[in-house]
């Protein structure tokens, strides 16, 4: 008999009253605080995984582990940054404070711009190290290997290296400046451009 009750209960349950309770902003907010801390957690293992399948073999040098192992921080960095924005803005959505709509509509213009510099400034700042390396290498295959030209080599491979990192982070961020709505030109006529 008891049994039969429990059917019964649970087929009275109301489902307007649970719709009822979801709608509340503060029960979504919850759901969504417990759905990021679960999202860094899978962000976290998947770094992991994913740093550990360019691990192949017993044979890896300290070095190449060494990059692995700081790709894997890095993607966990990137997947815990991508999930806080994305919590961040659901709570604020939540609380009327901001409009998703809005905030897609940027993404798509100046949030893409902003991104593919930040990619380019990246895959900048790569090469200029490997033109780095290159130049030092060509200086020290063409002059020999006297210690005194591998010192200048090194001196001119850095000075290179710092000199086109500085100038495409001082682009980029001036570009990126632009795409936030800062205004760049009291910037570029006090720096005597």
């Amino acid at each position: 008999r008891k049994e039969r009750s429990s059917l019964m209960s649970l087929n009275q349950f109301n489902f307007d009253s649970l719709s009822v309770w979801l709608a509340n902003p503060a029960v979504q907010i919850a759901i969504t605080l417990f759905l990021a801390i679960i999202g860094l957690w899978l962000a976290k293992k998947l770094a992991v995984w994913l740093a550990g399948l360019l691990v192949t073999g017993e044979d890896q040098n300290p070095a190449a582990k060494k990059r692995v192992q700081t790709l894997g921080t890095v993607l966990k960095y990137l997947f815990d940054f991508i999930i806080l924005i994305a919590a961040g803005l659901a709570v604020l959505s939540q609380l009327r404070l901001v409009d998703l709509d809005l905030v897609y509509a940027w993404g798509l213009t100046s949030g893409a711009q902003i991104l593919l510099t930040l990619v380019l400034m990246v895959v900048g700042i790569w090469a200029s190290q490997k033109l780095s390396v290159r130049l030092a290498a060509l200086l020290m295959w063409k002059h020999g290997e006297d210690v005194e030209i591998k010192k200048r080599a090194q001196t001119l491979s850095n000075f290179v290296k710092y000199l086109l990192s500085f100038i495409i982070v001082i682009t980029g961020g001036m570009m990126i400046m632009s795409k936030l709505g800062f205004e760049i030109r009291p910037i570029l006529a006090s720096a005597g451009v």
